[in-house]
């Protein structure tokens, strides 16, 4: 069972913490309460896990907001702050451009999918949470 926390997907992959937005209400993040929760959720799961690689899967995301963007920056320098790795993978054509434009993609470690990010382990063998208790 993968934890969820509102529209926020949660796993880990060995060491590698998993965070995935989703739902068919998250593949837009324009609307600020939804920016929000999806924010706070990262924000908590980085500072309940310092140190750890998180990898932010945005493949069902077609679409960000700056606001959004601003979120993953600031996550991004919390995650770092705490002796951690931030990647991004599986950005879709439109938030890869969004990005490219605002020129933040030299700030981040972005791969194309979820099995790169996790430098080829393979995604469908889940660490029970069991072992990571802090984010059950």
């Amino acid at each position: 069972m993968d934890p969820t926390t509102g529209r926020v997907q949660i796993r880990w992959v060995g060491e590698n913490l998993v965070i995935r937005p989703g739902g068919p209400e998250v593949d837009v993040l324009y609307e600020t309460s939804l920016i929000s929760e999806v924010g706070q959720a990262m924000y908590e799961l980085a500072q309940q896990n310092p140190g750890k690689h998180l990898v932010v899967n945005l493949d069902a995301v077609r679409y960000a907001s700056t606001e959004m963007l601003a979120k993953l920056v600031s996550l991004r320098s919390r995650v770092e702050r705490a002796g951690g790795r931030l990647t991004l993978c599986g950005l879709q054509p439109d938030v890869r451009e969004s990005m490219r434009l605002l020129r933040l993609l030299p700030l981040f470690d972005v791969t194309e999918d979820l099995n790169a990010a996790l430098g080829g382990a393979d995604p469908q063998l889940w660490t029970s949470t069991a072992e990571h208790p802090k984010i059950e």
